[in-house]
């Protein structure tokens, strides 16, 4: 009853619609019963029917669809190959983008922090202890500047954090970069919140990227999963690979929650991938290669109560 009060709203509304789509035609008959149907149009609706006509026929008659249609519709108009782009690794970005006199700026929503992923990569490209980071705010601006001359000729990595909690000394900052030439190992990371303040010459300088929760939860499990790389999946049992995979999932569906308040949840909880990893290292205690080694096993209790009532569960739920 309701694609019947549909389709009389089309027809009275846009009559050259209806007859574009040629809804008289048999092959309308596989469209409707097909799981994904708006990759299965019929080929008179393809050859007569502009874009916009045919999503408002899978609009009217499977609404269901709607959203994947819409995605297919706006790749196909802006001729792009996906809405969200696929995530993009650090180490690619350090291979490819960055230079010494290239500072990456990373643009961050509330709740995520780059800088973990940032260590890791400098553990593997310089090691750890050519890496240094410092977080902004409460008088740290001195040290900043010492460790930045410091770095500048040393030729290390550092990472300032928060730079949206000191945007008056930013300018310094950039007098720094644009006087000093660097040694060439040297690399800056950089990571602030938006802010209407931020120094259009530093924006500028650098290269800018944004680091949040991918949009949708295929998404956010091809990020995790970008993360892991196939050799950390595979070792240990075939219940450690599972249960990543549960998490990962789980973690995804919480974010994207985040999108629906108060239906999803209450407040904007800043679930973020450090959540994710502590949890995948308790995993990895329980069912890791060492933990199988030593006959440890899951504790199922145990490990629900952590994510319930500590890792997870301690955001605040209400």
């Amino acid at each position: 009853e309701d694609r019947h009060s549909a389709f009389r709203i089309l027809s009275e509304a846009c009559p050259d619609c209806i007859e574009n789509l040629k809804l008289d035609d048999d092959s309308w008959e596989k469209f409707a019963s097909e799981s994904e149907c708006e990759q299965h149009f019929p080929q008179c609706a393809l050859d007569a029917a502009t874009d916009v006509q045919q999503l408002l026929a899978v609009m009217t008659l499977r609404p269901d669809r709607m959203m994947s249609a819409l995605n297919r519709f706006c790749c196909r108009v802006l001729e792009l190959n996906a809405i969200a782009p696929s995530a993009v690794k650090l180490s690619t970005i350090f291979e490819e983008e960055t230079s010494a006199t290239l500072p990456v700026l990373m643009l961050t929503t509330t709740g995520m922090d780059p800088s973990k992923d940032i260590l890791e990569l400098a553990t593997v490209a310089v090691g750890a202890e050519k890496y240094n980071e410092l977080a902004m705010g409460g008088g740290q601006q001195e040290l900043a500047a010492k460790m930045l001359a410091e770095a500048m000729k040393n030729g290390t990595w550092l990472c300032l954090k928060n730079l949206h909690l000191v945007v008056a000394w930013l300018p310094t900052l950039e007098k720094a970069l644009s006087s000093t030439k660097p040694h060439p190992d040297f690399r800056l990371w950089l990571t602030t919140e938006a802010h209407t303040k931020f120094p259009a010459i530093l924006l500028q300088q650098s290269f800018k990227m944004t680091f949040e929760s991918p949009p949708g939860i295929k998404k956010n499990l091809q990020n995790t999963y970008t993360g892991w790389k196939p050799e950390y999946i595979s070792l240990g049992s075939k219940q450690r690979s599972r249960l990543l995979f549960l998490l990962a999932y789980f973690h995804a569906i919480i974010q994207e929650r985040r999108n629906y308040i108060p239906q999803g949840w209450t407040e904007a909880y800043e679930f973020s991938p450090a959540d994710l990893r502590v949890a995948a290292n308790v995993v990895e205690a329980s069912l890791g290669p060492d933990a199988v080694a030593a006959g440890l096993k899951l504790q199922w209790e145990l490990f629900h109560g952590m994510l319930e009532n500590a890792l997870y569960g301690g955001r605040g739920f209400q």
